[in-house]
């Protein structure tokens, strides 16, 4: 690691990389914001403190669930639950089944790990002093996509929580495709 005052020099490259980052960690910011605004509606104790860790994530996860039994949230939480059932066969081949706390307790964590990294261990993102600016795609499409996952289930769940309906439920599905899209800056919607 180096110490240093010095800005990178600012080219076309480091421009768009700047420009990616910056749509990525407005992403990331705006799912913590709205985590924490379902958390707080949803009487969640201490809503600051659900992305703080994988156990308090956990407990989100499981007082949602409580909150999913109101028939209120009966349209939104069945279509997040055909969502999961989207992923889980997309991501497991032949896995114990999962129940729907668990399986929204694992989109929450893939999205707040993929928070943490993104604000808070940038590296891979940021060129060197001496490198050309390049951006791990691979990377940074995991990151979006646990992100976007995460996010478009908070509003799905504030949907039912609030009693409004999702006005577009396309939008919903390809969510974590725009995301991709206007992050990278080759927005679909």
């Amino acid at each position: 690691m180096e110490f240093s005052l010095e800005l990178p020099e600012q080219s076309y490259d480091s421009d768009n990389l700047f420009s990616v980052f910056g749509r990525a960690v407005y992403l990331a910011l705006r799912f913590e914001e709205q985590c924490l605004g379902l958390a707080f509606l949803a009487g969640f104790p201490n809503p600051q403190k659900v992305l703080s860790s994988e156990t308090q994530t956990g407990a989100f996860a499981q007082e949602l669930e409580k909150k999913i039994t109101e028939p209120y949230l009966a349209d939104s939480l069945e279509f997040l639950r055909s969502l999961m059932k989207i992923n889980t066969k997309i991501n497991s081949k032949k896995k114990p089944q999962k129940s729907s706390t668990d399986k929204l307790n694992d989109i929450l964590n893939k999205a707040r790990i993929a928070r943490n990294e993104l604000l808070h261990a940038p590296g891979p993102f940021f060129p060197t002093q001496d490198a050309t600016p390049e951006l791990d795609t691979e990377r940074l499409n995991t990151i979006l996509l646990d992100l976007a996952g995460g996010h478009r289930s908070v509003v799905l769940l504030a949907s039912g929580v609030l009693q409004k309906p999702i006005s577009n439920i396309e939008r919903a599905q390809s969510y974590p495709e725009n995301v991709l899209g206007w992050v990278l800056g080759s927005r679909t919607d």
